[in-house]
């Protein structure tokens, strides 16, 4: 998110956060998320006149379920709240049909984001591979799995 001081004097900016809805189990049941289920990386800053600042904000989930994006919201020299939704539209339509709601342009999931439980992460790395082969050449080498995931791997199978 970029801020930009348009004034002559210095701007203190504080609990710079994502604002995000969650929901536990569908897209049609969000609510205003709590600590317990996200945790939004809270910035703080001082902007100088005529200054611009890039801020990579960050939010991590605690539980799965549904994590919806609906914009940023700070503190300016702790005096005056302000936010600003995110409203990230679809393409247009070319055509609407006669049932369908009259909208350019329909509502966006680029923010909208399914959060899947711990799973198992592998890599592979090949060891005595070399750099070069002709069409049709066969080599041995060894091919080295390990785990990098928060949860444990069980039952793989490898096919050659």
């Amino acid at each position: 998110v970029e801020f930009i001081n348009v004034l002559q004097v210095t701007i203190q900016v504080q609990d710079v956060h994502l604002d995000c809805s969650y929901s536990a189990t569908d897209i049609s049941a969000f609510e205003p998320s709590t600590e317990d289920q996200v945790r939004a990386k809270h910035e703080k800053f001082t902007l100088l006149p005529k200054e611009k600042v890039m801020i990579r904000l960050k939010v991590s989930v605690v539980k799965p379920g549904m994590l919806k994006i609906n914009g940023v919201r700070w503190l300016l020299c702790g005096i005056a709240y302000g936010a600003q939704d995110f409203d990230v539209r679809g393409p247009k339509r070319k055509k609407v049909g006669p049932n369908q709601p009259d909208k350019d342009h329909p509502p966006h999931r680029r923010l909208l984001f399914q959060v899947l439980p711990k799973i198992p992460r592998v890599e592979a790395t090949f060891e005595n591979f070399p750099e070069n082969m002709f069409a049709g050449e066969v080599c041995k080498c060894s091919l080295t799995l390990h785990n990098v995931g928060a949860a444990p791997l069980h039952m793989l199978r490898i096919a050659s």
